[in-house]
């Protein structure tokens, strides 16, 4: 820490200078944030961001980004084949012995 007075470095441990022997300054300790507060912190902005999200997704703002890319394959490599269908009503059902 330097001196007010002379502005000479003195060691943080000293309570006086060396120099002009003039009474330095207290150290006060930085305030720290307790566990609680930071959880707490986290717990605001986490909370704000889902806000934001859902609010942007019912005016639908931004859905563009969120859609899955799907790529189609060039015409003529996939043949058309009609889709499975499975009736059930047919399906045989096992008789009781």
């Amino acid at each position: 820490m330097d001196c007010p007075n002379c502005g000479v470095y003195n060691p943080e441990e000293r309570e006086s200078c060396w120099r002009c022997n003039t009474d330095l300054p207290k150290q006060t300790q930085p305030k720290r944030r307790s566990g609680q507060q930071s959880a707490r912190l986290w717990l605001y902005v986490a909370v704000a961001l889902f806000a934001i999200f859902t609010f942007a997704r019912t005016c639908g703002i931004g859905s563009d980004w969120l859609q899955p890319d799907v790529q189609v394959p060039p015409e003529g490599l996939v043949p058309n084949r009609p889709p499975i269908v499975y009736q059930l009503d047919t399906l045989a059902v096992p008789e009781p012995l």
